[in-house]
């Protein structure tokens, strides 16, 4: 049996937010310098997001990139304080092996202790 993985909420993300603003799909595709149908595919779950592209649209919309990988109203990532909380929230992302896992929960650890979190 295949396990399940919920999928991140970018698309509802990005829309909920460039709507809170009054945008439609071309201002916030102006603004990330992208076209209005790749904002439009990315919002239908048609395509999907590079690293670029998220960051891009994440600056349009005065967020950061981590913001849109979960709902907007959700608790921000840096308020995740507890262990189990960040490997849940890493268990969330399609793709990541345990391995992976392993290694972001190494480097988000080694952050948080370095800012003193």
């Amino acid at each position: 049996m295949q396990k399940t993985i919920p999928g991140l909420a970018v698309r509802t993300s990005v829309k909920e937010r460039r709507v809170a603003r009054g945008w439609g799909q071309e201002e916030l595709a102006a603004r990330a310098g992208m076209s209005t149908t790749t904002i439009h595919n990315l919002e239908a779950e048609k395509n999907g997001f590079t690293d670029k592209s998220l960051s891009a649209i994440a600056e349009a919309l005065g967020c950061t990139p981590a913001e849109l990988l979960l709902p907007i109203d959700a608790t921000p990532p840096h308020v995740i304080r507890g262990d189990a909380q960040i490997l849940s929230m890493l268990a969330r992302i399609e793709g990541l092996t345990s391995k992976d896992i392993d290694v972001a929960f190494g480097v988000i650890q080694l952050a948080l202790s370095k800012r003193g979190g």
